[in-house]
């Protein structure tokens, strides 16, 4: 059975990475005493145990700032390159055309664009050139 603190958040959770741990060895440092000295372990983890619903807390607001960053980030380089991507589907369309293979598409043009062959179908998939293959 999981004990909880007040705010009821398991306080195995919030031990299981060494976050916490580190801060104790620094308070431990910082006090200047006796790392060894149970009645100090015990204060520090208390006061740990004291501050952690405010630490997952803090830690749940910063991976949602973190996630609306990095979407935002991927919008804005998806944003950035989609010229680039377009110039790779006509150049893929310009080869079929000619009679290139669709096997040979994506080798051709990555060596071409300075990507890979797998980036490079994946960027034809995108901009229906090619068809995925129906399971």
């Amino acid at each position: 059975m999981k004990k909880k603190n007040p705010d009821g958040i398991p306080l195995e959770s919030l031990f299981s990475n060494d976050h916490f741990r580190r801060h104790a060895e620094f308070l431990f440092h910082y006090e200047g005493q006796d790392a060894t000295d149970p009645r100090l372990k015990l204060a520090i983890l208390a006061e740990l145990v004291r501050n952690a619903g405010d630490n997952v807390k803090k830690k749940e607001r910063l991976r949602k700032q973190s996630k609306i960053a990095g979407d935002e980030t991927r919008r804005r380089k998806k944003q950035a390159n989609e010229p680039k991507y377009k110039k790779i589907a006509a150049d893929a369309r310009r080869l079929l055309q000619r009679g290139h293979e669709k096997r040979e598409l994506s080798a051709t043009l990555a060596t071409k664009y300075g990507l890979s062959s797998g980036r490079i179908r994946s960027i034809l998939y995108e901009q229906r050139v090619l068809q995925k293959k129906q399971k």
